[in-house]
This record gives structure tokens, sequence and C-alpha cells, in this order.
């Protein structure tokens, strides 16, 4: 192989880590959008029916919901906290998981009744709710299996997400102990993310490369000795 076809074969695997980081930023910002453009339709009608006297049932209810779908945004967003980390090249598997957990997102926002009108039983919404974070937490622990801590943190999103799965999925009620239930799942979910998402940043810090520090101008010895 000569030295012409080196070059042409270095420039091409070039091009491809600039395609596919052009494709994963692109997928990014329009689950992203698709995330908020959700939230945008929903919450001001949520906002509108507040009052002095709440059915509370339902206001659980809402909440709950509204701790599902931020615990899916703020794991897409902390996923990608390195994409514009210039020595980040994306793998095939950063492509795949991105694309396997937007599907799964959006369509757990669908289930939990933020994209359509009329919003869906109870056992589907808790049951997607919660089945949305156990497949992204194996997903992700299949495909980064070398990342230690983080993937015992999946592990414990996985096991966290099946047990409320199958309960809402079979005994879905509108009653205080299921919603105290969705709530308490809820609230340990977010405290994993919470831990997750400081790991995510100082893995992100500590991986950033450093600033080269300009060197000091060395003195110029002169000699003592007269010529």
């Amino acid at each position: 192989m000569g030295l012409t076809s080196v070059r042409n074969s270095l420039r091409d695997w070039k091009d491809l880590d600039r395609k596919k980081k052009a494709f994963q930023k692109l997928w990014v910002a329009g689950t992203l959008g698709a995330f908020f453009s959700a939230l945008a339709k929903t919450l001001p009608g949520h906002l509108s029916e507040m009052t002095f006297q709440p059915n509370w049932l339902y206001t659980a209810d809402v909440f709950i919901r509204y701790g599902y779908l931020s615990w899916s945004v703020t794991y897409f967003f902390t996923t990608h906290l390195r994409i514009d980390n210039p020595n980040y090249k994306p793998t095939r598997k950063d492509i795949v998981f991105d694309v396997i957990q937007s599907v799964l997102g959006l369509t757990g926002a669908v289930a939990l009744g933020f994209v359509v009108t009329q919003p869906y039983s109870l056992n589907i919404a808790y049951g997607f709710g919660n089945g949305v974070i156990l497949l992204i937490a194996l997903a992700a622990w299949l495909l980064f299996r070398n990342e230690g801590g983080l993937g015992r943190l999946r592990i414990a999103a996985a096991i966290a997400a099946a047990i409320p799965m199958i309960i809402a999925l079979g005994w879905a009620s509108n009653a205080w102990w299921f919603f105290g239930l969705m709530g308490a799942v809820v609230l340990a979910m977010l405290v994993l993310l919470a831990v997750f998402v400081l790991a995510k940043m100082k893995e992100e810090f500590t991986t950033q490369p450093k600033a080269a520090t300009p060197e000091a101008p060395k003195a110029i010895a002169h000699s003592s000795t007269l010529s």
C-alpha cells in the first residue's frame, strides 16, 4: 500500500467521524425539540387548570407524569454533554443508542399523555413510563459495559423500574396507594439520575483537553568572559 493510499484512508476515516458527529448533533437537536414541543403543548393546559380546590388524585397523577418526562429529558441531555468536545468521536454504539433512546423516550411521552389530546389509561401510561426507563437503562448497560460505576447505576435504575412497571400493567388504580407508589418510584429514579448526572459531569470535566500553558521565555546566558 502506497503512501497516497494511506493518506486517503486516513482522510476517509476523518470524514466518517465528522459525518457521524454531524448526524448525532442533528438527531439530538431534533429529539430535544420534540420533547420540548410536547411539553409546550401540555403545560399551558395544566397551568390553566390550577385552582384553590384541586382534585388531589388528579394533581398527583399530573405531577408524577411530569416526573417521568423530566427523567427522560434530563437523561437524554446528560448523555450528550461531551458532544462538543473536540476529542470526542462517536462510535457506532453511540449512534445506535441515540436512536434507541430517542424512540423510547418519545414513545414514553406519548403514552404519558404529552402528545395526544386524550390521555391513555393508567396501565399504559405508567407501564410505559417505567418500561421506557427499564429499556433505556438495559440498552445503555449492554452497549457500554466498560463504564464501571455508571453501569451499576443503570442496573439499579432497571431494577427500580421493572417492579413498578409490572404493578402498573396489572394493578393500576385511581387510588392513593397507587399514586403514592409511583410517586416514590419517580423520586427514587430522580435521585439515581442526579447521581448519574454528577458522575457524567465529573467524567466530562476530567476528559476535557487541557489548554497548553505557554512556556516562559528562557533567559539567554551571557558569558562573563570578554573576548
